[in-house]
């Protein structure tokens, strides 16, 4: 299984606009994820993250989208840390996320081919991909929705995290528990952090609600 995660990505905010065509390829979503899969690992890709058009409330606890989910647009915009530094290669080119996906793997099958024939130097190809890395949790909301399904699980609560800092100290502390690296059952270290922003997030919140 190919080690990443999904984060959600609310608005297309990329120079290039979403020009939702029709992909000139067509293949199977396994075949993408395989192709992914294999050049990341030439990278020795780590720390991958995938931002997309998904809700939290529509990712899983490990990071795949829910069956049965559309993302409110097919942008998706590929984060990861190389020998080569933090890349990242976003597509919006075609009208589904699988396709822009499976543009971004032949991207990286194809920019790993250039240096077959010894023209560039250091991996001069992937200079224009260099970026800072992925994000985290960007707003009020997403940090409250993610502390209600990582603690609670249901995702009305998400409302109550926003509204007072009580109740989001209920749902840190239940999140915390289960998702702390020390959890040998269900602690994650990628979660724990993103739990950590929002409750950043949060508690900046709440203090400004308490001065106005």
């Amino acid at each position: 299984m190919l080690d990443l995660r999904f984060r959600p990505l609310p608005k297309w905010k990329e120079k290039t606009p979403l020009l939702l065509k029709e992909a000139r390829f067509r293949t199977e979503y396994n075949r993408t994820l395989e192709l992914l899969e294999y050049e990341l690992a030439q990278l020795k890709a780590r720390e991958i993250v995938i931002e997309s058009g998904f809700t939290f409330a529509e990712l899983r606890n490990d990071g795949w989208p829910r069956g049965g989910t559309t993302p409110i647009h097919p942008g998706v915009i590929l984060y990861f840390h190389s020998k080569d530094g933090p890349l990242r290669f976003p597509c919006g080119s075609y009208n589904d996320y699988r396709d822009n996906l499976h543009a971004i793997a032949l991207t990286l099958e194809n920019l790993r081919a250039i240096d077959r024939y010894g023209v560039t130097l250091g991996h001069q190809q992937y200079l224009g991909f260099a970026a800072l890395p992925a994000a985290g949790i960007a707003s009020v909301e997403d940090a409250a929705m993610f502390l209600a399904l990582q603690g609670s699980g249901r995702q009305s609560d998400a409302e109550f995290a926003v509204k007072g800092k009580e109740a989001m100290g209920q749902l840190y502390r239940l999140a915390a528990a289960r998702l702390h690296p020390d959890n040998s059952q269900t602690g994650n270290k990628d979660l724990w952090n993103f739990l950590q922003e929002a409750k950043r997030l949060l508690d900046a919140h709440h203090s400004e609600a308490t001065r106005a």
